[in-house]
């Protein structure tokens, strides 16, 4: 949605423990032109502990930006996104299902959702069901939650084909897939 031009933006991708408000803006300053939050624990924002809070920090500079939350909680994550929106007005919501870590896969976060395809559906759909935000974007790719929009996703597998099409048909939106150039 940030093209000028025709051109493609460059995104700044979430890396937890580097992407604070220091880093975003000086990636900013070099040319990055959407930046995203380092990932932030849904069940810290559902609880509103302090620390999460801290991590939802930014200045208007850096907008157009995004907050990526993890999780395994579909009610949880969808509240999280309704209090991140609340709270900051981020451009867009990344969920964050690619993760390997130990400590977010053991709470059924991150890649551990790509293990349980009918949960990873429930976690999207949530989301994008709230309302909160026009767009929700899923790891590497965007559904528009409203109407004619798209989904796309890294797509390896065709159980996490048919979980992400369905939750793509939420809205009625057309479910498209497409590697991400990321990894």
């Amino acid at each position: 949605p940030w093209f000028v031009n025709g051109k493609f933006p460059l995104y700044l991708a979430p890396i937890a423990g580097i992407s604070d408000k220091i880093s975003r803006q000086l990636c900013k300053e070099r040319g990055a032109d959407v930046l995203v939050t380092e990932f932030v624990s849904s069940e810290g924002v559902f609880r509103r502990n302090a620390r999460t809070r801290g991590y939802l920090e930014f200045d208007p500079i850096e907008r157009p930006l995004g907050v990526q939350l993890f999780g395994g909680n579909p009610e949880h994550m969808a509240e999280a996104a309704r209090q991140v929106v609340d709270w900051v007005q981020p451009d867009f919501i990344d969920l964050n299902f690619g993760c390997p870590v130990n400590k977010v896969v053991a709470k059924n976060g991150g890649s551990a959702l790509l293990k349980d395809c009918p949960t990873l559906g429930k976690v999207a759909g949530a989301v994008v069901q709230t309302g909160c935000n026009d767009k929700a974007f899923i790891d590497n790719a965007m559904l528009e939650s409203e109407g004619a929009g798209l989904f796309a996703s890294e797509v390896g597998k065709p159980d996490l084909t048919a979980a992400v099409a369905e939750v793509a048909s939420y809205k009625g939106a057309e479910a498209v897939f497409a590697p991400s150039s990321a990894s």
